[in-house]
């Protein structure tokens, strides 16, 4: 006869063979990746290289599926309502996911119960930047300027809860000044009105206003990172300037909650191995990203958890909302 443990050990030996199977099996057809953002931006041309590593390593099409609009919230939307059954995953970046609980009143979602973290994509800093024609040359100018004109110096941004805009939120915080937050619907009239001198400051991302700090449309005031960026190495950051300011925008992929654990687990598997390739390593090395791959589905969690509480106290410190 068999024993009681014996018993209850075959039943869970049994019991995890069709999750096992599933997990060998998957995926079986092509996957839907939603990119909440405009093709052809920076996070689309990250998510598309992602993408296909992924497709190589799981002989599957990963097909980058651009939902863009509301600063974000309608392709998240769009993957908090989807199937949970691994074939719709999400680019979950720092606005729509940890900002936006704080900024918006009716989220349609709710980031820890709607999505499952799969694993940690990149951080990255933003640059402080002013047109070429504004007569700050230093960040340490454009700080005394403000604190003698209150209220006067625009800042721009592609939208409310976006990272251009609570970067610059934080550091009103912490200089103690204070700018007029100018959002745009897109980036093209915002880049614009930023190069003719009609909106005085902008943070952004440093791979997306590199060309034009070339060009000389603008000037570099500072990073948000703790260390400078090797891309603008004589650019000091906010925190050595003597501000205590620092800041990153990140990237996650996340997939609707009740996805089972075990492709959960074999897409972050894919995703570790993806971020380490040679081509990934070189992209993010040369747009001053950084990996998060190290943070699984469990440390994901703890992470996102963490930044919706560091936005909750921002967004109350800053006294600001998108409604």
């Amino acid at each position: 006869m068999i024993s009681r443990r014996a018993f209850t050990l075959l039943t869970a030996a049994t019991a995890l063979v069709p999750a096992l199977a599933r997990a060998q099996a998957y995926p079986t057809h092509p996957i839907n990746f939603v990119v909440p953002f405009p093709a052809g931006n920076v996070t689309d041309v990250l998510a598309r290289r992602i993408a296909h590593g992924l497709s190589t390593r799981l002989g599957q099409t990963i097909t980058v599926d651009n939902r863009a609009g509301a600063a974000g919230i309608i392709g998240t939307r769009f993957v908090a309502a989807a199937k949970p059954d691994g074939y719709t995953m999400l680019y979950g970046s720092s606005g729509p996911i940890a900002s936006h609980p704080s900024m918006y009143k009716d989220l349609p979602y709710a980031p820890l119960e709607s999505f499952a973290p799969v694993n940690g994509l990149t951080s990255s800093p933003l640059v402080l930047v002013t047109a070429a024609s504004q007569p700050y040359t230093s960040v340490h100018e454009l700080v005394e300027h403000l604190k003698n004109h209150p209220g006067e110096v625009t800042f721009g941004s592609p939208g409310n809860g976006t990272g251009a805009h609570l970067a610059a939120e934080l550091f009103q915080v912490n200089t103690g000044t204070r700018m007029t937050h100018v959002p745009y619907k897109d980036s093209a009239g915002l880049y614009s009105d930023l190069f003719a001198g009609r909106i005085d400051v902008l943070f952004d991302f440093i791979a997306v206003m590199r060309p034009n700090l070339d060009a000389g449309k603008v000037r570099a005031l500072a990073v948000t990172r703790e260390q400078r960026a090797s891309s603008l190495p004589s650019v000091p950051t906010l925190k050595e300037s003597g501000y205590d300011v620092v800041f990153n925008t990140w990237s996650s992929l996340l997939m609707p909650a009740g996805t089972p654990a075990d492709i959960v687990q074999k897409m972050s598997d894919a995703v570790r191995d993806t971020m380490a390739s040679a081509e990934i390593v070189k992209y993010l090395e040369e747009n001053d990203s950084i990996s998060n791959a190290e943070l699984g589905p469990q440390e994901l969690r703890a992470f996102i958890v963490s930044e919706i509480e560091m936005y909750q106290h921002l967004v109350k410190k800053a006294g600001i909302s998108a409604n």
